[in-house]
């Protein structure tokens, strides 16, 4: 967030920001929280759909600052996003009660494989562009038309960003994937 110290009005603006950061990723601890696996740095939780409304409420402030720091456009984030109602969250949560990760995961029949991009003259041939007026451009992925078996579809996977590269994304995944063998 950008902001001008000497404006007022700017500075107020971001305090509040920052306060709801700070609330957001606070984990106060609950009596009977889901842990699904312990470490000395932290623990991770798991937030079902059907748990209580606090658990839920604040799984939802987790998401939302997470949509904003994977730059989800603003009234996806808001637009009670369907995929939500069924999400397993995962929270990586630190010995001091601050939330240092998410993920999102939701349980899935079948997902089309991504395919590993082509080169410049394939792109040109097989009509996996986009165009905007005179100018052509690369999709972002290609996909397999074909559906394959598959038994979650991971959405959103997030790190704090002083916390990165010590392995909490991947220790969430592991979690996610124990439980899905149970």
């Amino acid at each position: 967030m950008l902001f001008a110290p000497g404006i007022p009005e700017d500075r107020l603006q971001h305090l509040r920001h920052h306060r709801r950061l700070r609330q957001a990723l606070t984990h106060p601890g609950w009596k009977q929280e889901r842990v699904v696996a312990e470490f000395w740095d932290g623990k991770i939780l798991l937030i079902l759909p059907d748990d209580p409304k606090f658990a839920l409420r604040k799984a939802e402030e987790v998401l939302s600052v997470v949509d904003a720091e994977l730059g989800f456009p603003e009234q996806c984030r808001h637009s009670g996003d369907h995929s939500r109602d069924r999400s397993h969250v995962y929270l990586f949560v630190s010995p001091g009660g601050r939330v240092l990760g998410c993920l999102a995961a939701h349980r899935i029949r079948q997902a089309f494989r991504v395919l590993p991009e082509p080169g410049p003259a394939a792109l040109r041939d097989s009509g996996n562009s986009g165009n905007c007026g005179n100018w052509q451009f690369p999709r972002a992925w290609r996909c397999s038309a074909r559906p394959e078996p598959a038994v979650c579809g991971i959405s959103r996977v997030w790190v704090l960003r002083a916390q990165r590269r010590r392995g909490i994304g991947r220790r969430m995944l592991d979690a996610l994937r124990w439980e899905i063998r149970e």
